[in-house]
């Protein structure tokens, strides 16, 4: 008989937190040269536009915690990834 897998649903949702900051902050990191550029000779409206996504992008933990909190499994969990914001998920 073979033994089922338990998984630690708490330590699953913070660990798929802190994958999605640190490809948060990549994008974000991203985006710095493109804020300077904007900031020296960009329109008023591209830099609003980058602001509004830089400062969605901050926001994108709070965003999804609700979502990561209600998990209850793994393939619950792996389906909450911003992957238009923040892109494509990479395998750990």
């Amino acid at each position: 008989m073979a033994k089922s897998l338990k998984i630690n649903m708490p330590k699953a949702r913070a660990i798929h937190m802190a994958r999605i900051r640190e490809a948060r902050n990549a994008t974000l990191a991203a985006t710095d040269a493109e804020m300077m550029r904007l900031n020296e000779s960009g329109t008023q409206a591209q830099i609003n536009k980058l602001k509004a996504d830089r400062q969605a992008l901050r926001d994108l933990p709070s965003t999804l915690q609700a979502s990561i909190d209600a998990a209850t499994t793994p393939s619950q969990l792996s389906a909450i990834w911003p992957e238009a914001t923040i892109g494509k998920k990479k395998l750990k």
